[in-house]
């Protein structure tokens, strides 16, 4: 199912136990694979991937049928458990600290959909946590809900949702999402800023940023959603229609299709607590990776949170930084290993560092911090809401102990 898989399936079972177990197995084909064991790296990176979505961790095995267990195995499992050891000490106590809530439209998750594949990965690269919830989940607990492109509202959901952003909670919509069950216009009177203008019938629709260094490129859709207008909020990119459909005519593929020209329509817009954007920008991404569809959630994200738990733009994207807590001290979860792709497999074969000095801020202020593997005190200093934490040298992975200031 691959590495994302992982990071849908921690942010779903939370819901239902504050320390789920994540059961990976030690083959590096797939289960059963008798001839085949991953790396040391690669137990670890299970291992860390654990650990900083609040979860315990074991290693699934397949017993020989005429043998015994294979000795070296378990010398590299071990190995990893005395890690593992070292950690549990203060993450076991601990739970994960989500921010935002990504919302399905049913009472079953369909893992690996395109668009919450999309969503997590971009929350990941964007260093803010997140659940994935059900309708029938406590939207309290969250600073912001996410409706990821197909999410229709009717009902009680709508009901509930209205109550939410009235007590001050966020929302960020994407495609379809938010409209009602006709998809005749947006179901929340929230929705004032967005003029609903219909179905988008192109397939292959541009957008460009209204604001920051790059006005003037016309970055692809490439997954169409609505067509709307900007009735008094803020307006982040603008809607560019191309020359004609990508189509198929028997013999040739058009599929060159250039933008032609602005129109009166928006492709993302912020209201005061909700915000807009027209296309399926997460199912886009989960296929395309576009960076500059990252960046325009990321600035949204930056308005609708002006206090998220985590600042990390010093670290890189493929980074990734969580929170877990207790009452009297919070974990701080560096992670910088990441899958190479590898004939589209990801594999796992050593780790990745990162060299000292890089600043991670996050939301509160705490007392003495340290490196829970090495016990060394780590640099920090409190400012505006803020504590700046200078990472050490990272190698793999770093878990910092934040006690909360008293």
């Amino acid at each position: 199912w691959g590495y994302d898989y992982f990071h849908q399936a921690a942010a779903y079972a939370r819901n239902f136990d504050d320390n789920p177990v994540y059961m990976t197995g030690r083959f590096q084909a797939d289960w059963g694979d008798f001839g085949g064991i991953k790396s040391q790296a690669s137990f670890a990176y299970d291992l860390y991937d654990a650990l900083s979505n609040g979860c315990s961790i074991c290693f699934g095995d397949h017993l020989h049928p005429a043998e015994n267990l294979i000795e070296s195995l378990y010398e590299r499992v071990g190995q990893v458990y005395a890690e593992c050891e070292i950690y549990e000490k203060y993450a076991l106590s601990s739970t994960y600290v989500a921010e935002i809530g990504i919302l399905n439209d049913g009472d079953i998750f369909a893992l690996n959909d395109a668009r919450f594949i999309g969503v997590v990965r971009m929350l990941n690269e964007l260093k803010y946590t997140y659940n994935l919830i059900t309708e029938e989940s406590d939207f309290s607990r969250y600073k912001l809900l996410i409706l990821p492109d197909t999410h229709l509202l009717g009902g009680k959901a709508a009901k509930k949702l209205s109550a939410y952003i009235k007590g001050g909670g966020k929302v960020l919509s994407t495609g379809i999402s938010a409209l009602n069950k006709r998809k005749t216009g947006f179901a929340l009177s929230a929705y004032a800023g967005m003029e609903f203008c219909g179905l988008d019938q192109e397939n292959y629709p541009y957008f460009t940023f209204t604001k920051g260094e790059d006005t003037q490129t016309k970055w692809a859709e490439y997954r169409s959603g609505i067509l709307m207008k900007n009735n008094g909020g803020e307006e982040l990119a603008t809607y560019f229609a191309p020359y004609n459909k990508r189509y198929y005519d028997g013999r040739h593929g058009y599929f060159y299709t250039p933008p032609k020209a602005l129109t009166e329509y928006s492709s993302a817009i912020v209201g005061k607590n909700v915000a807009h954007i027209s296309f399926f920008i997460f199912s886009a991404y989960a296929e395309h990776f576009l960076a500059e569809h990252r960046t325009l959630v990321g600035k949204i994200l930056q308005r609708l949170l002006e206090k998220p738990l985590i600042k990390g733009e010093n670290l890189p994207i493929t980074a990734k930084a969580t929170v877990t807590q207790t009452r009297e001290y919070r974990l701080l979860h560096i992670r910088t290993d990441y899958p190479e792709i590898k004939n589209g497999k990801g594999v796992i074969e050593e780790h990745i560092s990162l060299k000292r000095g890089r600043q991670v801020r996050v939301e509160g202020e705490y007392g003495e911090i340290f490196d829970v593997k090495t016990g060394k005190k780590v640099k920090s200093y409190y400012k505006n809401g803020y504590t700046t934490v200078k990472l050490p040298e990272i190698n793999g992975y770093c878990m910092l102990y934040l006690p909360f200031k008293k």
